[in-house]
């Protein structure tokens, strides 16, 4: 398989396709991948995704610039190399304007065009819904990161237009009642004033879109109406917080009609603590409230004690420790983003005097105060 078949994502048996048909599903396999890639779509992404995106984008109309072309494409597949690039250098915007007669093909998803000085310019992507879900990670598992599995629901496309929403001969046309806007006015008239209110147009959900001859089978949505359960293996970074959200790119819900990006799946983190363990402040600086018989804290004692890492550890208490004495072990606290821990962890030592005594208890009560006060 040739590599400009690999990008588009083509398989070996739709390379061999009769010409008009190849074409078709080259146009669609460039459409689907042009909207996953295109710079808008990673405008919020890290700089490596930004610069990861963009490469893509530009290999993807690359490639689509010569397998859409059959001269190019026969030339191509001939191991002529070089026979489609532009003497001037390669725009990758140039391919829709080259294909699409000037016009941006994905006018009605992104919302832009070129501008005076050919400068492409455009809004952003339509994209589904996001999808929450709340998951819960012990102590260790927030302490140390971990790899770990999920599962989640959402609604596929619909198995009978493929995500489309057109049925038999259907087609999407300009919403008549919002002229292809998607804001609805409305004007009233209170005595001598004239009130205008603008919202999302009812007809057609705010993409000023209509659908003629929808889907029977999920009337013109493109979505299922039965939710797919999934799991998904997800990475939680080291030092994750509670109340903090993480956020998977391309995992929610496919937008309506087919056309755009699936919306993002975001993941809300809650950390179920150990009995005794809280949180002391915002730097990862966790406190454990132990709690020992008052004899062991008077004699002195050796305890075992779990850190945040999971780890357990043996803890010394002095000989005569007063209740609520603190000890402190810094910098293993509770790491941070950054692989470090800056915080302490404290155990705080508690304990209570008994309200009731044994017998037995009594008697060697009562010798311990004669020894205390007769010094026998």
């Amino acid at each position: 398989m040739k590599e400009y078949y690999e990008i588009l994502g083509l398989t070996e048996e739709e390379s061999k396709l009769p010409w008009d048909s190849f074409q078709e599903i080259c146009k669609k396999k460039y459409r689907t991948n042009a909207l996953k890639f295109h710079p808008d779509r990673w405008i919020n992404g890290t700089e490596e995704e930004k610069k990861t995106a963009e490469e893509k984008f530009k290999q993807l109309n690359e490639a689509y610039s010569v397998l859409s072309d059959k001269q190019k494409r026969q030339a191509y597949d001939s191991g002529i190399d070089g026979q489609w690039q532009d003497a001037g250098g390669f725009n990758p915007f140039d391919i829709f304007k080259q294909h699409f007669g000037g016009k941006n093909p994905f006018s009605d998803f992104f919302g832009g065009g070129w501008d005076n000085d050919n400068n492409f310019q455009s809004n952003p992507i339509p994209r589904g819904d996001d999808i929450d879900i709340n998951i819960t990670l012990t102590m260790a598992e927030a302490n140390n990161g971990i790899s770990k599995q999920i599962q989640y629901e959402y609604h596929e496309q619909c198995d009978e237009c493929h995500g489309t929403g057109l049925g038999k001969n259907g087609k999407i046309e300009t919403c008549p009642h919002c002229n292809g806007t998607g804001m609805y006015r409305n004007t009233q008239r209170m005595g001598f004033t004239t009130v205008v209110t603008q919202s999302a147009c009812p007809y057609c959900n705010g993409t000023g879109k209509t659908v003629k001859n929808p889907c029977p089978k999920c009337g013109g949505t493109g979505l299922s109406s039965k939710k797919k359960r999934e799991n998904i293996t997800i990475t939680i970074p080291v030092g994750v917080a509670p109340g903090e959200t993480l956020v998977v790119q391309g995992y929610g819900e496919y937008p309506e009609g087919g056309e755009g990006v699936r919306g993002d799946l975001r993941i809300h983190i809650s950390i179920d603590m150990p009995d005794g363990y809280a949180f002391s402040n915002n730097y990862g600086g966790i406190q454990y409230k132990m709690e020992i018989p008052f004899y062991d804290a008077m004699l002195g004692c050796e305890k075992e004690v779990m850190f945040p890492s999971g780890e357990k550890k043996k803890i010394k208490v002095a000989k005569n420790t007063k209740n609520g004495t603190v000890y402190s072990h810094q910098g293993e606290g509770m790491k941070l983003k950054d692989g470090r821990a800056r915080s302490s962890f404290d155990v705080k030592v508690t304990y209570t005097i008994p309200t009731t005594l044994s017998k037995k208890q009594e008697e060697i009560l009562k010798q311990f105060k004669n020894i205390t006060e007769n010094g026998n």
